[in-house]
């Protein structure tokens, strides 16, 4: 069944690549996303005091999101 299979697929991969190329990409959209939207987000919700603690927020929220999806996804 798997000489079958090799003999099948000659050359590259194209479609499992895109496949998988795909679901990459699904993966990085929502990080992508939300960090342009982030420093507004924690400056209108007032979140930090100051204007210069913006920052220190965006990176634990940041940070939280990424640690959440490695834990969430296999």
């Amino acid at each position: 069944m798997i000489d079958k299979l090799k003999e099948s697929e000659q050359g590259l991969p194209i479609r499992k690549l895109l496949i998988i190329w795909i679901v990459v990409l699904a993966t990085v959209l929502p990080a992508a996303s939300l960090f342009p939207f982030l420093y507004f987000m924690i400056r209108d919700f007032h979140i930090a005091k100051r204007e210069e603690d913006i920052r220190f927020y965006a990176g634990y929220v940041g940070f939280s999101l990424l640690v959440f999806q490695l834990t969430l996804y296999p």
